[in-house]
């Protein structure tokens, strides 16, 4: 049908309750959600939760939000948005049924509200999402009984329990050769939400094994705790060493803030790493048995409009990793990001531009192991071979103590069936990898790495089918160049 665009913006304050501050505030929201916009009705959903949610910060509550449409003219759709004040209800009783394998707590410690807090319709709908987002039930309904003379509500949430156990296995093959990999997931295990994994992977340069166990809410904290145990057998061919660790990952991980999340860890891994009989003599003195205990965190900062194909907004993070106490080599990591999205022309055409800063250094006059040195793979730089770029010694890219990637990114239509979910794109990828602690006789190359292409991502009846082209724009003489690359996969 007819586009059409946003008009003006009409705000009335029937509840009284709102100061000019928080009116103010509430129109510059709406404002940049509408400025120029196409009208849409996903967008007025939008704008509706943004003004809840503003609510709930200013800790105002029982207030209402209406919305309706004045089309003024033929192009353009004026937003009326009307607030008023709703009755004053507090929560009676909360009745859960129809969980047979779930606990009751299970379910609550996913709620927003209890018994006597004050009724908010918003605390709920965010609370039913919780539910829903568990994935422990195929359908999740809540009814609620008035007591209008003495203010009360009651809550009745039914459920109707999924099966949340899975085996899984998968092959692929692709360009940096082929892979198996299986899986075992219980997401509810013994109805407490507890999540228990096991993923084993076999490919032509990694052999891995990963167990992982989370549960929610640990100690009534409304924190998760996650413990995960691996081991991992690396050998890949471009950078003249093999390593073999075991080890473990302890963190936990809640919301401070409004779309703000903190990850706390702790981690104790045992490296083993041998050189090949080409490498230089200084490469192979870096082999040997290694032990690391790490203390770190994670600062995530989550504003995109949805987590399934965003078109909007944008997510941060912040990731640190201090190696010192227990450790053989002290090594302070570092790493940073982000990733802006907005529509560029039309929904067509959704552009991304994403921003990779990572760093490892020693410390104490140390010079990081070589397997804690960064490389750049075939996912930061298109165009060119998984760990093929940075400083090269004796014929082995033996990567960097720094590294910095901007991908540059854009999907566009194209004329292929809706039915295989194609999504075709252009991207502008540079970057580049450098530092070499241990030496400084290895060949290391400040020239930015760049390169443009096209690429296609396919849900096939064969499975996802990914494919990309790219043009090298600008390489060191010591890269190792990939112009095209695909994979392709399935489930059984």
């Amino acid at each position: 049908g007819k586009k059409y665009t946003f008009g003006t913006l009409n705000l009335t304050d029937e509840s009284k309750e709102l100061t000019t501050d928080n009116l103010a505030s509430i129109k510059n929201i709406v404002t940049k959600e509408i400025f120029k916009k196409d009208y849409s009705n996903l967008k007025v959903s939008l704008i509706e939760k943004k003004i809840k949610d503003f609510f709930d910060s200013k800790k105002i509550p029982n207030l209402n939000v209406t919305t309706s449409e004045k089309k003024v003219d033929s192009e353009k759709i004026d937003l009326v948005i009307n607030i008023n004040k709703l009755d004053n209800f507090f929560i009676n009783k909360i009745i859960v049924s129809g969980n047979t394998i779930t606990k009751e707590a299970t379910i609550r410690d996913r709620l927003k509200f209890s018994e006597g807090d004050l009724y908010n319709s918003n605390e709920v709908n965010k609370s039913i999402d919780n539910l829903k987002a568990a994935r422990f039930f195929s359908k999740v309904d809540l009814e609620t009984k008035d007591d209008k003379l003495n203010k009360l509500k009651d809550i009745d949430i039914k459920v109707k329990e999924q099966p949340t156990g899975s085996i899984s296995a998968g092959a692929g093959y692709g360009t940096q050769g082929g892979v198996i990999e299986g899986s075992i997931n219980e997401a509810n295990f013994l109805g407490e939400g507890i999540n228990l994994n096991f993923t084993g992977r076999l490919s032509t340069q990694q052999i891995s094994g990963v167990f992982g166990y989370s549960t929610p809410n640990f100690l009534n904290s409304n924190r998760n705790a996650n413990i995960s145990l691996f081991s991992e057998k690396d050998e890949f061919k471009n950078t003249g060493f093999e390593n073999k660790k075991i080890g473990t990952v302890n963190s936990t991980n809640y919301e401070i803030y409004e779309d703000v999340f903190i990850r706390p860890n702790f981690a104790i891994q045992h490296d083993s790493i041998s050189a090949g009989g080409s490498s230089s003599a200084l490469f192979r003195s870096r082999a040997g048995d290694y032990l690391t205990t790490s203390l770190g965190y994670g600062l995530t900062l989550d504003k995109r409009n949805s987590k399934f194909k965003t078109t909007e907004g944008f997510i941060t993070y912040f990731d640190q990793n201090l190696a010192t106490l227990l450790s053989d080599v002290p090594t302070l990591q570092t790493g940073a990001g982000i990733t802006l999205f907005s529509e560029l022309f039309n929904p067509e055409f959704i552009g991304s531009a994403k921003l990779k800063l990572d760093s490892g250094v020693g410390i104490a006059d140390k010079d990081i192991k070589l397997s804690d040195r960064i490389f750049a793979t075939s996912r930061d730089l298109r165009g060119f071979q998984n760990r093929g770029v940075g400083p090269v010694d004796g014929g082995d890219h033996v990567g960097g103590n720094y590294l910095a990637t901007l991908s540059l990114k854009s999907t566009f239509p194209n004329p292929l069936p809706e039915i295989v979910r194609p999504t075709t794109f252009l991207f502008l990828d540079s970057g580049n990898v450098w530092g070499v602690d241990y030496s400084d006789r290895v060949n290391d190359s400040n020239k930015i790495r760049s390169s443009l292409g096209v690429g296609i991502d396919i849900v096939s009846p064969l499975g996802p089918l990914s494919f990309s082209f790219s043009n090298v724009i600008s390489k060191a003489p010591t890269d190792k160049v990939q112009n095209f690359t695909f994979n392709i996969g399935s489930t059984f």
